[in-house]
């Protein structure tokens, strides 16, 4: 995600496709409702959250909860500098 808010993306459309592509192959259950992207003239964050039942012993599961956040500065606002 970081490298993609970094490098790739050039709209929130764009970055938010290219996260819920990298969940979709990995196969992490991130909804695109539970993940938000918003930037400013100098920075992109992007902050998300899923949860994953896990069975910890046989009959016993417990919902592990996963939360993601990352601000950058992306490349394009590196040579504005």
């Amino acid at each position: 995600v970081r490298q993609a808010a970094i490098y790739k993306a050039k709209t929130d459309g764009e970055l938010m496709s290219r996260i819920m592509d990298l969940a979709a192959r990995y196969e992490i259950p991130l909804e695109q409702d539970n993940v938000t992207v918003s930037r400013d003239e100098r920075s992109v964050t992007v902050d998300g959250w899923y949860d994953v039942v896990i069975e910890v012993v046989p009959r016993f599961r417990y919902p592990w909860h996963f939360s993601l956040a990352v601000e950058v500065t992306p490349a394009a606002a590196l040579g504005a500098m």
